[in-house]
């Protein structure tokens, strides 16, 4: 019986077997989820309701909130 260490190309295989783990390791690892903070606006802020139906930032930075009681502009 052959001995599987000696046949031709098995060192070339076994490195490239090698290569190929170290290639999709990184993908392998965790990725971080991205981060997302809260901040909670209710009527110690001006809204009326909390019950809010459309929220809107222009490019000015207002926050626009329409509730069930009218339209508010907040400014932060």
């Amino acid at each position: 019986m052959a001995d599987a260490t000696n046949m031709p190309g098995s060192g070339l295989r076994a490195i490239s077997c090698v290569v190929t783990l170290l290639a999709w390791l990184p993908l392998a690892l965790p990725v971080r989820a991205q981060q997302y903070s809260f901040r909670y606006y209710g009527t110690d802020e001006g809204l009326t309701s909390v019950a809010v139906k459309a929220l809107f930032q222009d490019r000015t930075g207002f926050l626009w909130v329409g509730t069930e009681n009218g339209l508010f502009r907040y400014d932060g």
